[in-house]
């Protein structure tokens, strides 16, 4: 696991498997990088995966941020940043689906595609 401190003092835990091109998984609200374990361990000699803990969430820590999909979008921008990734797919499962298509429309140019999976 590796920390990403965020600008609001937030500390959030991912982990970097695989190698290939990158997907950056989101899980719902609630969710941890554990949720996407059993999906890591079939792909990872295919696809570059970075998962995470959500902020408030299993080891991540809460932060000062206000806790909305913007800002958890942003969060996901950070990961990114700190693992130098320029652009990704995106996986985004319930809320993280959510989180997926704030980003395509806010920020396309880092999203090559966005898959959802029980969103809105």
């Amino acid at each position: 696991m590796r920390k990403v401190t965020l600008s609001d003092g937030a500390i959030v835990m991912t982990e970097r498997q695989g190698r290939g091109p990158t997907i950056l998984l989101v899980s719902g609200l609630g969710g941890t990088a554990g949720f996407w374990k059993p999906w890591i361990a079939a792909r990872s000699t295919q696809w570059d995966m970075i998962s995470f803990d959500q902020r408030a969430i299993g080891q991540s820590t809460r932060g000062e941020a206000a806790v909305t999909i913007a800002q958890l979008a942003e969060d996901c921008c950070a990961i990114l940043d700190a693992y130098d990734v320029k652009d990704c797919v995106i996986i985004g499962h319930s809320t993280g689906g959510v989180i997926a298509q704030y980003l395509a429309a806010n920020h396309p140019q880092r999203i090559k595609a966005a898959i959802l999976s029980g969103s809105w």
